[in-house]
Formats: structure tokens, C-alpha cells, sequence
């Protein structure tokens, strides 16, 4: 059995129970704060995670709003060019287009008051023309305009067209320039 004498006065005792809570309530606040360091750090660290994954949905929305709108310039892109392309053709046919009333418009300068036409045929670039003048002197004159003409080239015609002198039925052939009947 052990046995325990107290021999401090009662003094010393209240400063030794005074201490002994001192030293409890420093460790308790300590304890505290550690506590409070932990908690507070621990949200820190969550608030940090949830920024970071706020931060990934908004970059991650915004390549999904990036991409919805270069889907849009992709898809306006594609109809700008199939519109290109279809102008080109228009181009390309209006380019190649044959405008045979160039060819009435010239042979109206180059003819007479007293010659008339009355058939003309054409293959490819050859024109066959048939037609009737008052005389020799009209006929003779229009193929002279005729072979002026730099839109006209390799003029056939045939000495049976001057065997008469009057009321004149003839017939010749040439070839048109493409240029002459492609300007407008």
C-alpha cells in the first residue's frame, strides 16, 4: 500500500490545479486550432478541385460552342463553294455561248438594198446561204463586203452566180469566225 503525504501548502496546490488547466487549455487550443487548419485547408482544397472542374465543363462547353460553330463555317464553307462552282459553269457555258444573231447582224451591214436572203444553213461554223439579188452589180458588191469582212473566211462562190444579169439567184458558203459569234 502506498501511502502519499501532501506537504504543499494549499497555495502551492491551487498553482499546480492553475497550471495543470493553463497547461490543459493551451493544449485544447491548440487542438483547436490545429483542428480549425485542418478543416479550413481541407475546404480550401475542395473549393480548388471544384474551380478545376468548373474551369474543365466551361473550356470543355466552350469547345462543344467552338465546335458547333465551326461546323456551321464548315457547312457555310461547303455551300459557298457549290455555289462557286455552279457560277463557274454559268461562266463557263455563257463563255462557249454561239450567238448566231452576230452573224445576221454582220451580214445585214454587209449586204444591199436590193439582195435577199432566203435560206440560210449552218454546220458547225460553215454557213450555206441561198437568196436572190435585183443584179450582178448588188451581187458582186455584197461578196466584195464580204470578204472585207474579217469575220468572214474561205468565201465560196460560184461563177454560176454571175451568169445572169438581173434577178440573180445565188448561193455560197463560208466560215464564220468563232470569235465574231461569241462576243455579244
Amino acid at each position: 500500500m502506498e501511502v502519499n503525504i501532501n506537504l504543499l501548502p494549499d497555495y502551492r496546490k491551487e498553482e499546480i490545479e492553475k497550471a495543470k488547466r493553463l497547461k490543459l487549455t493551451w493544449r485544447f487550443g491548440l487542438f483547436i486550432i490545429i483542428f480549425f487548419l485542418i478543416f479550413f485547408s481541407f475546404l480550401f482544397g475542395i473549393r480548388k478541385i471544384l474551380e478545376i472542374n468548373f474551369n474543365s465543363i466551361i473550356s470543355n462547353q466552350k469547345a462543344g460552342s467552338d465546335s458547333d460553330k465551326y461546323e456551321e463555317i464548315k457547312k457555310y464553307d461547303e455551300e459557298f463553294s457549290r455555289t462557286n462552282q455552279e457560277v463557274s459553269q454559268v461562266l463557263a457555258i455563257k463563255k462557249d455561248q454561239i450567238y448566231w444573231s452576230n452573224l445576221f447582224v454582220i451580214l445585214s451591214k454587209a449586204s444591199l438594198p436590193g439582195v435577199e436572203f432566203t435560206d440560210i444553213k449552218t454546220k458547225n461554223y460553215k454557213v450555206f446561204l441561198i437568196g436572190k439579188a435585183d443584179s450582178r452589180d448588188n451581187l458582186t458588191a455584197l461578196k466584195e463586203n464580204l470578204e472585207k469582212s474579217s469575220c468572214f473566211e474561205n468565201l465560196a462562190f460560184p461563177l454560176s452566180n454571175l451568169v445572169s444579169k438581173e434577178n440573180v439567184d445565188f448561193q455560197m458558203d463560208f466560215d464564220v469566225k468563232e470569235e465574231c459569234l461569241k462576243k455579244q
